[in-house]
């Protein structure tokens, strides 16, 4: 199932409780979306929610301590909520290299640059 940027916000509140950490998605979201228009401008909403749901698990492991949680939490997280997107999936493990996912498309690379 496809995400709508909607969904994808219903997703992210539900999960994300800290304002910062809310604000951080919405921005990182605003970056992949400007980064699409000059790459991927077919793409801009879908570069969007990979921007909003980057982050998605931050309240929901121990990435301090477990790097290597952080961003796989997050997929498991969008199973549980009845996505599957691998595209998405692996965008948002290859913004944290300690996942094991390795940046290999342009959508992979920009999330990993457009996380500050």
């Amino acid at each position: 199932m496809s995400i709508t940027r909607e969904q994808a916000q219903g997703i992210l509140l539900k999960y994300m409780e800290g304002e910062p950490y809310r604000q951080h998605s919405y921005a990182v979201e605003a970056i992949m979306r400007g980064i699409a228009k000059r790459i991927a401008p077919e793409q801009v909403e879908y570069w969007g929610v990979v921007g909003l749901l980057h982050d998605l698990d931050e309240e929901q492991c121990d990435w301090k301590n477990h790097p290597e949680v952080h961003g796989p939490t997050s997929v498991e997280i969008l199973k549980k909520e009845g996505i599957e997107d691998k595209v998405l999936f692996d965008a948002i493990c290859a913004h944290n290299p300690k996942s094991g996912v390795k940046a290999k498309t342009d959508l992979q690379y920009a999330v990993l640059a457009a996380d500050p």
